[in-house]
């Protein structure tokens, strides 16, 4: 959570291990410095018992200071802690209204930080996070409603045979998120890995 602009980016890590919030950091930095123009100056955490040695090594080269509050003073992480829970807040309304299973929380997370992102901010004077953050209004009119039916072209094969011309071309499945304006994500429940598409 940016307390500048509000602007929100989650990530979905398993198991919270230095090596997954390594990783994580550094596509942090590489989103927010490198391809927004942004530096970061500080980060504040509760303590994460995975920011080792090779985390903090990370942050010092880059001249981040790092800011851990006390244990068991989640108080103190006050914006960031409020932002998680709105964020989850978000996503649990957005999956029971949807009526997608449990199973595809990550989606539906990412989603629901992408909406947070496009909703404006009474204390930056109305301006939407992405507005804060990219200098421009977003663009709203690819956004789906989460669990909507969706379907995903077949693309054709040369090797598929002449009587698979009367087989279907597309296969039914639901709206659970987006990677882009023009990348959905679709889970097709039949699929043989019960992934999305």
């Amino acid at each position: 959570y940016c307390d500048y602009s509000a602007y929100h980016i989650s990530f979905n890590v398993a198991n919270k291990t230095q090596d997954e919030l390594v990783s994580v950091t550094k596509e942090f930095l590489a989103i927010t410095n490198s391809n927004w123009g942004f530096t970061t100056r500080y980060i504040r955490s509760d303590g994460e018992k995975g920011l080792g040695n090779e985390w903090k090594e990370l942050i010092a080269t880059k001249g981040i200071t790092f800011m851990p509050s006390p244990p068991d003073t989640p108080d103190q992480n006050g914006l960031a802690e409020r932002s998680g829970g709105v964020i989850m807040a978000t996503a649990r309304k957005l999956r029971i209204q949807s009526r997608l299973p449990h199973k595809l929380w990550p989606h539906i997370v990412a989603h629901a930080t992408r909406l947070l992102n496009r909703i404006p901010v009474q204390r930056r004077y109305w301006k939407t996070p992405f507005e804060m953050v990219h200098a421009r209004q977003p663009d709203l009119s690819h956004l789906r409603i989460i669990g909507s039916r969706a379907y995903v072209l077949i693309k054709n094969r040369r090797d598929r045979p002449a009587r698979a011309k009367l087989q279907e071309r597309a296969l039914m499945g639901w709206l659970v998120g987006m990677e882009a304006t023009n990348i959905y994500k679709v889970w097709i429940p039949k699929s043989k890995s019960d992934n999305k598409s």
